[in-house]
């Protein structure tokens, strides 16, 4: 999925306060020469300058001082730190509940479910979104600490290489989940994904995703950022992970758009698939006011029908029962069916059993007719995919945002600073709360959850006893 290089850093938006109206001579891009003059020392007074805008180029270099360490630059990243702080929260919480709910959701689908398609496509979201707890987020928390002081370039192309390629996957394994999910509602006549199937289509995705973030490979690595000094021939030099020093701007942009326009396809085909389910499900579930009287009057009708069905069945039992006891041969020729009895009996819909109605997510058909039916399995990935495609948007649209005006956060306070890193994360939501969909929602999943835990904790007390019950035995012999 999309994975903006500005995220990590918040590109010009996150220069802190600068030192007291430091006036100073620069050649921009036109080589032309003016003067900057610096604001005070407060923190809205953030600098209007991106990366590499004020990279060195003095009018008289040789007297330049850098400063890669002091007061100043220790003041800076403390600064920094207050604004990042509740991105450092936010990042941690889903971190904390991320790595236990999806390692679960990977050992109880992969040991205890039953081997179906959607298994194989919630095992691999869980896959994908437990590695990023595991490693993207950690790497991001330690950005997050040490913002302006992170020259790590192998972690930071690996970090955002894997961030690239697990949200691309997960991407594409929701299209997966879709396409199923739209032939078992809409075609229930044609023949369904299967099981191995389904585990191609994981495999493949994985192999093209990782293709496709490699890109980031090169783009990502360590940023030389150079702000004004306490005085005009100081300059302060600091490190972060962003777009590599030696790559040239057009690359990074051509690598945005690309991931924007697959994101907004993926968008697409989710809404279109989904609309499509939808539409099937409620016209013909019937779920306006005539279909659930409908529905209420064919389901008593068939209770009453079977009712006196098995009224009649069991007097003709009783009374089979009562014969055979002075005829045996009587009783045996009453029990017997003949082919028109069995003709005519009612059709009887039974009820589907429990692991039945688990995986069960299309059609029933009976009287060479067909009954579509909404499955809790596809509402659960409807959901998963919704909450997917809801965590996105917050930051599209302040990307999309900023891209237009580039100027944007140059000028806003502290707090909508904050506010915005809050936001350019708002898609590592959905890397936390797929498991907590499961627990709510997949009574199954619940249960299998609690065997797991008791056996779990079972063998742990009892190899507990049995330790203790050996070092009693060696006791007593020694």
């Amino acid at each position: 999925m999309l994975h903006s290089v500005d995220h990590v850093t918040g590109d010009e938006g996150l220069y802190t306060s600068l030192p007291a109206s430091n006036t100073f001579i620069i050649h921009d891009l036109e080589n032309f020469t003016q003067t900057v003059t610096m604001p005070s020392d407060t923190a809205e007074s953030i600098s209007k300058h991106s990366f590499g805008d004020i990279s060195g180029r003095f009018y008289n270099m040789s007297n330049i001082t850098h400063l890669t360490e002091g007061p100043e630059i220790d003041r800076i990243r403390e600064q920094q730190f207050y604004i990042l702080l509740p991105s450092f929260v936010y990042t941690f919480v889903l971190m904390f509940l991320g790595l236990p709910g999806n390692l679960t959701v990977i050992i109880v689908y992969t040991l205890k479910m039953a081997k179906t398609t959607s298994r194989h496509f919630i095992i691999s979201l869980a896959v994908c979104d437990f590695i990023n707890c595991a490693f993207g987020m950690p790497v991001e928390l330690s950005l997050l600490t040490n913002f302006y002081n992170f020259d790590l370039p192998i972690l930071c192309k690996i970090s955002r290489f894997m961030t690239f390629f697990m949200n691309n996957t997960s991407s594409c394994v929701l299209i997966g989940i879709a396409v199923d999910r739209f032939r078992r509602v809409c075609l229930p006549l044609r023949p369904n994904m299967t099981v191995k199937q389904s585990r191609t289509i994981c495999i493949t995705v994985a192999f093209i995703s990782m293709l496709s973030a490699a890109p980031s490979l090169y783009i990502y690595g360590t940023r030389t950022i150079h702000l004004p000094g306490p005085r005009n021939d100081t300059l302060l030099v600091m490190k972060t992970c962003y777009i590599d020093d030696g790559v040239e701007t057009r690359i990074p942009l051509i690598f945005n758009l690309y991931m924007f326009i697959f994101v907004i396809l993926m968008f697409l085909c989710l809404i279109v698939m989904y609309s499509l389910v939808g539409r099937v499900i409620c016209t013909r579930t019937g779920f306006s006011e005539d279909s659930f009287r409908q529905m209420r009057t064919k389901s008593s009708t068939k209770f009453t029908i079977k009712s006196k069905f098995d009224r009649s069945r069991f007097s003709t039992v009783l009374r089979s029962f009562s014969e055979r006891r002075s005829s045996p041969r009587i009783a045996r020729s009453n029990l017997r069916k003949s082919p028109v009895e069995e003709k005519n009996l009612p059709d009887i819909i039974e009820p589907l059993s429990s692991q039945q109605r688990a995986h069960s997510d299309t059609s029933v058909r009976r009287h060479g007719g067909k009954e579509i039916r909404a499955g809790r399995t596809t509402m659960i990935l409807f959901i998963v995919s919704l909450i997917f495609v809801l965590s996105f948007v917050p930051y599209l649209a302040i990307v999309t945002m900023r891209y237009h005006n580039k100027d944007m956060v140059a000028y806003m306070s502290p707090a909508q600073l904050t506010i915005y890193n809050l936001t350019l994360r708002s898609y590592l939501l959905n890397s936390a709360v797929n498991p907590i969909v499961y627990c709510f929602l997949n009574r199954q999943f619940r249960m299998k959850v609690s065997l797991f835990c008791r056996t779990l904790f079972c063998k742990c007390r009892n190899q507990k006893q049995s330790d203790q019950g050996h070092s009693r035995q060696a006791l007593q012999v020694h």
